[in-house]
């Protein structure tokens, strides 16, 4: 370093350390402070650290420069080195250097920008341990309420409480970063603890999805389907605008729930059988996954021309792309029904995010009478209208479903019953030749 007498301005001692100089730069126009810290014996590759105080404030400086002096003096103790990056910064540094899914990625930053960065804006690595962990869950629980209080306005989609289900998925990220600085010896150990124990003290109450009343059903139907003829900017926005549209046609009409059971189905999982007795087919469909496992649900005879038209887009997508795609993406059967253009999987969450923003642009956000409309709404919507549209009995309606009795009583029989359906086709006895007619 050049002399002191050549390089430094102003100089100050800081009463809480002898090893500590503050400095101005004698050349600069604005005279920032910085600080000037003798290393310990575990850094003595480097003699001294120095960095910028960013204020021109003597007292400002010799605040922040405590607050430094006490972070530095906490890795040196940890034997760490001194330059780790803040919590913020390793965050950012593993999306950076991480290969995840699309729909990971977008989850983590949209859980790290909503609400993780502002609780841990200013803390090091360090500073997130054990006690820390344990007070983000107060501190999320309250998060809208202390926004609403300020005057801010809580997104509609965003719940005032969240679940132990969404705190838990940010704690996941919490440690994940962690375990990242761990792996970088940034850290010498992650905080042994789980997201789960972290947020046992969270009541989670299943919430069920809303209903759609038919004025509703019928506006939105008109509007999907508008929306799927207007070609998009690029051939990948058509494609989701006619998936969404058909998802609204098909899925819901077989009782598939929103998540693993559709987005899991691929086109060889469905079976088009002609009735016996009546010139007409349905699609029997085979779920391979979800949340009660294997099952069989069915398409009912008045809507499969929908999927019919569906299949016909699918095949047409498929034999238009190049010899060389095809190929690295398997046969047309093994396209999953509700997945991308090029066939591959797509996570629920991605087509709610197009219904929500499309929703939004449409100021249809929410029913007029049941409220919020999401995807698992459709499901909910059909349930409903078997139970008190088509008057099928519970336990009809259970098998159709693919869940319990006491479910559908819980769920389906405890709240307003005024005008529950969505149906906005014709009326069907399907359901009695199928199943019998149970009246």
């Amino acid at each position: 370093m050049e002399d002191a007498a050549g390089y430094y301005g102003e100089t100050h001692h800081p009463y809480f350390s002898r090893d500590v100089l503050l400095y101005t730069i004698k050349t600069a126009k604005n005279p920032r402070w910085y600080i000037r810290y003798r290393l310990a014996g575990n850094n003595k590759k480097r003699t001294y650290y120095q960095r910028s105080l960013r204020t021109t404030s003597l007292d400002e400086a010799i605040v922040r420069a405590l607050n430094l002096w006490r972070d530095i003096g906490a890795k040196e103790s940890a034997g760490l080195p001194v330059n780790v990056p803040s919590f913020n910064e390793c965050a950012e540094n593993m999306l950076e250097g991480f290969s995840l899914s699309t729909s990971r990625q977008h989850y983590i930053r949209l859980s790290l920008e909503r609400y993780i960065y502002e609780y841990t804006d200013g803390m090091s690595l360090l500073d997130v341990n054990t006690r820390a962990l344990e007070n983000y869950v107060p501190w999320r629980m309250n998060y809208w309420r202390r926004h609403m209080d300020l005057g801010h306005t809580k997104p509609p989609q965003a719940k005032l409480a969240p679940s132990g289900k969404s705190i838990r998925k940010e704690l996941g990220i919490i440690l994940q970063v962690l375990s990242y600085a761990s792996r970088r010896d940034y850290l010498q150990k992650v905080p042994a603890v789980t997201a789960y124990e972290l947020s046992k003290s969270v009541e989670s109450k299943k919430t069920h999805a809303t209903n759609m009343s038919k004025p509703y059903a019928r506006k939105l139907r008109e509007k999907l389907k508008q929306h799927s003829l207007e070609p998009g900017s690029r051939p990948e926005i058509t494609w989701a605008r006619k998936l969404l549209y058909y998802y609204f046609l098909t899925a819901p009409r077989a009782c598939l729930r929103a998540g693993t059971e559709s987005q899991k189905l691929q086109i060889k999982h469905l079976e088009k059988i002609q009735h016996p007795s009546i010139k007409s087919h349905y699609y029997k469909i085979k779920v391979t996954s979800g949340k009660v496992g294997e099952r069989v649900a069915i398409l009912p005879i008045e809507y499969s021309n929908h999927m019919d038209r569906f299949l016909e887009y699918h095949r047409t997508i498929y034999e238009s792309a190049d010899s060389e795609l095809k190929k690295s993406l398997g046969s047309y059967e093994d396209r999953y029904l509700y997945g991308y253009m090029n066939g591959e999987y797509k996570p629920m969450d991605l087509v709610q995010q197009n219904l929500r923003s499309w929703l939004k642009k449409w100021d249809m956000r929410h029913d007029p009478k049941f409220g919020r409309i999401t995807m698992y709404s459709f499901r909910s919507a059909q349930i409903n209208n078997l139970l008190y549209n088509k008057k099928k009995n519970v336990a009809i309606v259970a098998d159709i479903a693919g869940t319990s009795i006491g479910q559908i009583i819980k769920s389906y029989m405890s709240g307003d019953e005024s005008d529950p359906s969505w149906a906005v086709t014709a009326s069907s006895d399907y359901y009695d030749r199928m199943f019998g007619n149970d009246d």
